[in-house]
């Protein structure tokens, strides 16, 4: 081996060069095949709390923009539909269309040639399990999401609008409850007084007949003038106090 003299006279030994140096051995051991290093539990467990974090953040706000969505599509069917009872109510001497005990065509169908856009049966955000076969108990299909004011067709026939006081507070089409198949409501049977049907008084709880809260907490009503509004229920009705169903108020 050879030598080299120090400025103090002293000789140290001089490395080989067939010797390698630590730091030469540590780097081929970190960059050696199958010797990656690897995410630690605790490393996982942080990523996994990040993750969870920021969906719980996220999750309401894309469900938040869903329901703004569904119900921006919801308020123009329903514009649409007044807008072509409008048109119906010209054409027919004022009157309004039928509405349907049957499974025969409903009143939105008579609708659909008075309006230039297509009227949708199904609202959006309507989950009703009986629009291809009958719930329990029923023996109907569902038809449309919207239901007509029994108040304006009553026995059957048609009220004009000459003969209701207020066409802008009176609600005309509703959405229906879910589990519903008809093509109307009841409001002449909801409380305090209810309706004479069988030789009884039923009384409708108004809830089991309009789709009230679909729309962050109300929903769209349809008045007789032909505008589209949304509101509370409770804004439209309340025993006693409160009737937007009503023709005579």
């Amino acid at each position: 081996m050879q030598t080299r003299k120090r400025a103090s006279g002293t000789a140290r030994p001089l490395a080989s060069s067939t010797e390698t140096p630590r730091e030469f051995e540590n780097a081929d051991k970190a960059s050696a095949p199958g010797k990656c290093s690897a995410f630690t539990l605790i490393e996982l467990l942080v990523v996994i709390a990040i993750v969870a974090v920021l969906a719980a953040l996220l999750f309401p706000v894309f469900a938040q923009a869903r329901d703004k969505a569904r119900a921006t599509v919801a308020i123009s069917n329903a514009r649409q539909i007044g807008m072509a009872i409008q048109v119906y109510v010209q054409d027919w001497d004022e009157g309004f269309p039928l509405n349907n005990h049957s499974a025969g065509a409903s009143w939105i169908d008579t609708l659909r040639p008075y309006s230039k856009s297509p009227l949708l049966n199904r609202a959006p955000g309507d989950k009703s399990r009986n629009w291809e076969r009958p719930l329990p108990g029923e023996t109907a299909i569902r038809r449309s999401s919207y239901a007509t004011n029994a108040y304006l067709t009553p026995g059957g026939g048609f009220m004009t609008l000459a003969a209701i006081s207020s066409p802008t507070n009176c609600a005309y089409v509703v959405e229906l409850k879910e589990n519903r198949t008809g093509d109307h409501i009841h409001p002449q049977c909801w409380p305090p007084a209810g309706c004479a049907y069988g030789g009884r008084t039923v009384i409708i709880d108004p809830k089991t007949e309009v789709e009230a809260e679909r729309y962050q907490g109300g929903s769209h009503y349809v008045f007789v003038d032909g505008h589209a509004k949304w509101h509370r229920f409770e804004q439209t009705y309340q025993p006693a106090q409160v009737n937007w169903y009503y023709p005579g108020l």
